[in-house]
């Protein structure tokens, strides 16, 4: 069963693998239409997918 939902990702801003673009393309390429970037203590990433979007 595939999930379209990942409610719980982390980045390299904070202990993920993955810079912000890299994450997203992983999450295009696997079909995730809803998910939640939970970094710890920081919103950098946050912030960075909101520039890469617009």
């Amino acid at each position: 069963m595939n999930s379209y939902v990942d409610l719980h990702m982390h980045s390299k801003s904070s202990d993920g693998t993955d810079l912000i673009p890299e994450l997203l393309q992983k999450i295009q390429e696997t079909g995730i239409k809803i998910f939640a970037l939970t970094d710890h203590d920081t919103v950098q990433g946050v912030l960075q997918i909101i520039a890469c979007r617009y």
